[in-house]
Formats: C-alpha cells, sequence, structure tokens
C-alpha cells in the first residue's frame, strides 16, 4: 500500500487572539466541506511572552522586509514546530485590520484625555498624540500596500500564493459594530461568533456574501482601491466576502 499524501495546507496570518477566536473553526469547516483534502492553521506569532500583534505596524518594519519578517515570525517556526516543509503548504491568507490608516490626516485629532488608548470613530481618530498616529498610518500603509501588490511569498526557496483581506477598521467594528472593544470583550465576543457562525454556516455566509458593506461586485484590487479612498478604512467594510467566494469556487 503506498503513502498516503498529506493534505494541503492553507495558513491564516491574523494579528491577534480575538481574530483567530473569531475564525479558526469556521472557516476550516468551510474548507473541509468544500475540499476535506485541505487543512487549514492559524500560526500564532508569539514575542516576548505575547501573543499577537500587528506586524504591519511594527518599528523596523518596511515594504523591503516584511516578507522576510512573516518567514521569521509566523511561518518558519510553524513549519519547524510541526515538521513540514515549504512544499506542504498551498496558499497563504493574512487577515488585516485597516485601523483608519488612509484616512487624510485633517482626520486625525489630538486629546490627551485617551493617554494610551487610539479612539476610533467613522468620522476620526482620536489620540494623546495625533503625530504618533499618522506615523503609525504611513509606515502601516506601506506595509500593506506592498503585500497587496504580492501574488506570492517565498518561502525558502519555494513560492507560495499568497493574498491579504481586511476587517475595517477592525474585527470587532464589522462584527460587533464597535471598533473600541477592551481585549477581555473582543475575545469572549469573539468566540461567541466563533461557535455561532459554526453552527449555522449558511447563515454565516449568507450575511457576509450580500452584506451591502462588504465589497460586493469588486475584484480584489478594487476592493483595495476602495478601501483607500476617503474615510472609508475608518467605516465597517470588508473584502472577506472575495475570499469567501474563492473557497466556495475552490480558487
Amino acid at each position: 500500500m503506498g503513502k498516503k499524501n498529506r493534505k494541503k495546507k492553507i495558513l491564516f496570518l491574523v494579528e491577534g487572539p480575538s481574530d483567530k477566536n473569531a475564525l479558526e473553526v469556521v472557516i476550516p469547516k468551510l474548507y473541509a466541506s468544500v475540499d476535506p483534502d485541505i487543512s487549514v492553521d492559524f500560526p500564532t506569532k508569539i514575542e516576548d511572552g505575547r501573543e499577537g500583534g500587528d506586524i504591519t505596524t511594527r518599528y523596523g518594519i518596511t515594504p523591503s522586509n516584511i516578507e522576510g519578517c512573516l518567514n521569521k515570525l509566523f511561518i518558519g517556526p510553524y513549519l519547524q514546530n510541526n515538521y513540514l516543509y515549504p512544499r506542504d503548504i498551498a496558499q497563504i491568507i493574512q487577515i488585516v485590520d485597516t485601523d483608519g490608516i488612509y484616512i487624510p490626516d485633517e482626520m486625525i485629532h489630538e486629546d490627551t484625555a485617551c493617554t494610551d488608548k487610539i479612539l476610533y470613530r467613522e468620522d476620526g481618530i482620536w489620540a494623546a498624540s495625533a503625530k504618533n498616529v499618522m506615523i503609525r498610518n504611513l509606515r502601516k500603509m506601506g506595509n500593506l500596500n506592498h503585500l497587496v501588490r504580492m501574488e506570492n511569498i517565498k518561502v525558502g526557496s519555494r513560492l507560495i500564493r499568497y493574498s491579504v483581506f481586511y476587517f475595517s477598521c477592525n474585527l470587532d467594528h464589522y462584527l460587533h459594530s464597535d471598533a473600541n472593544l477592551s481585549p477581555q470583550l473582543k475575545c469572549q465576543m469573539a468566540r461567541d461568533f466563533s461557535t455561532l457562525s459554526s453552527e449555522n454556516m449558511d447563515h454565516f455566509l449568507q450575511k457576509i456574501l450580500t452584506d451591502p458593506d462588504a465589497a460586493l461586485n469588486m475584484s480584489y484590487k478594487e476592493s483595495w482601491d476602495f478601501i483607500k479612498e476617503g474615510g472609508n478604512s475608518l467605516k465597517r467594510h470588508t473584502n472577506i466576502n472575495i475570499l469567501l467566494q474563492r473557497i466556495l469556487t475552490g480558487r
């Protein structure tokens, strides 16, 4: 009897525990319903004892090195810990928050009452230092613009299909209409969403695939062009519907 082939692995890279909690049940279940030979994993970035974190806003990460940083912080440790090789990975998908990074600077307001917290509203961002938010936005904008142009990511000597999708202003804003949840509430509501969506996957699919705030009737590129316009990156939008359509059609 021949050796059984390994399942095709698809990796989802997310920003933190709440994103993983919300998606790590329903997304693998959706893939399995389409192709049982696909296995989905959510590699976790753990650094200095902390789980998660937005790699696109991190100081020192630029368009010239972000591909290497994704390998170093996510993909490499995952392959090593699971005794896998680059050839075992069929596709890498990254999910990001837009965090209002594409808004004009005049929509960023200084408010010392915010202390170390950034307050997101659909008409602007409030923070203790408007300058720091502008610097963060430029850094994340440059990194995201680079990632959006990537069709493959090099892992070892192998090119692996890559794409990136967004929740705006963040996952909590899109799923729960609140962009400013506490870390504890973020994780709890994400777990609740995961349970409900996995129990009723058809409802989950239809809700996003028909949501007028999703990138309906847009291509992948058009969905990114749209979120960069005006104040859209602060509003409740997503292009996850494009990802779901790709999964359902086996693309």
